[in-house]
């Protein structure tokens, strides 16, 4: 039976685009570009959960926040996570440990490196709102 362990956001604007962000590594390991996700702390609804990560991450808070689809993360245990999408109407503060931050759109998708989950998600994404 499959556990829900997260969120994640999609940053929309009204033309379709998404904010992409890249988080402080490590030397070692490769710059890769990411939506915003955490963790379900508690009993914690994804929905909050979902709110909490814009807020934490952005210092703003998220409107018309609409479930997008769930997505497996890992296979044998059945844990996924439920990807959520929104609107940002402030202006934009990233926390620290967010080093850069854009706004792509589907025809420059491919200039960007991202994690396996966050481009699954974006491609369907994009599919989706042709």
């Amino acid at each position: 039976m499959s556990k829900i362990i997260g969120a994640q956001v999609i940053i929309r604007d009204n033309f379709n685009s998404v904010l992409v962000i890249q988080r402080k590594v490590k030397k070692t390991e490769p710059k890769l570009w990411d939506i915003f996700s955490r963790t379900l702390k508690g009993k914690e609804t994804t929905e909050k959960c979902a709110n909490r990560t814009i807020k934490e991450d952005l210092k703003t808070i998220i409107f018309d926040l609409e479930p997008f689809r769930e997505y497996i993360v890992n296979e044998e245990t059945g844990d996924t996570v439920m990807v959520y999408m929104g609107y940002v109407k402030e202006r934009i503060v990233c926390h620290d440990n967010i080093v850069a931050n854009k706004w792509i759109s589907k025809k420059n998708i491919s200039e960007y490196e991202f994690t396996p989950m966050a481009k699954n998600i974006l491609t369907d994404f994009f599919e989706s709102n042709k």
